[in-house]
């Protein structure tokens, strides 16, 4: 608790600066955070929080400059929700146009995710059109036009970080077998019940494929 109190006995701007610090780089690398360490987080929200900073300082400044007080809270919400706004514009569109430079520069093709699964999550793609999964044992599981499912409750699917799979089964194809066998993903006797949804662990999926339009 002794770091903790630390922390709370720091002046407000201080603590405003590091909580918009921290909650720009949340937003910022929501979905694409998984293989950061401690150390990542650390300095990425110190990072944030030194852009707040020095908002802060520009936002006293323009206020003395007009007549106002500097020394208000003010400035330290307004540098917040600047820098929160950063982070949006960032996670939205930034880091894809970074990745996207470097490549075409040909100084790195890499998007620092640790494998080609949790690269594909952290893009920016249209969503798949159909889903294809096959077990270890052989049977293969698909979700065919997932736009179907989008007003369902848990959306078209669910793509796990550690590769597990959750779809509405619309056909299926046993071991040994060539043709598709259409199935539903609703209860015939209970239809008032709604959308049935497969949860598939990543240890029981040996191959996923998605398509998606270009």
């Amino acid at each position: 608790m002794e770091p903790v109190k630390l922390l709370l006995d720091l002046p407000f701007d201080i603590l405003a600066q590091l909580a918009a610090g921290y909650l720009s780089y949340r937003l910022a690398f929501i979905g694409r955070d998984s293989h950061h360490t401690a150390i990542d987080v650390t300095f990425i929200s110190l990072a944030f929080a030194a852009m707040t900073k020095a908002i802060v300082i520009v936002i006293g400044l323009v206020m003395l400059k007009v007549g106002y007080d500097p020394l208000t809270i003010l400035p330290s919400i307004g540098a917040a929700f600047v820098v929160l706004g950063a982070a949006a514009l960032w996670r939205r569109w930034g880091q894809d146009r970074v990745y996207n430079f470097f490549r075409n520069g040909g100084i790195s093709d890499h998007d620092g995710q640790p494998d080609v699964w949790r690269s594909m999550l952290a893009r920016q793609l249209k969503g798949p059109t159909r889903l294809v999964i096959k077990l270890k044992d052989g049977t293969e599981l698909m979700c065919n036009q997932l736009a179907k499912f989008n007003d369902a409750p848990l959306g078209p699917c669910l793509l796990g970080m550690d590769g597990s799979v959750a779809l509405y089964v619309t056909d299926v194809r046993k071991k040994g077998t060539a043709d598709w066998e259409e199935i539903s993903p609703f209860d015939a006797e209970l239809p008032g019940w709604g959308y049935e949804m497969s949860f598939i662990p990543a240890s029981e999926i040996a191959r996923i494929d998605v398509t998606r339009p270009n």
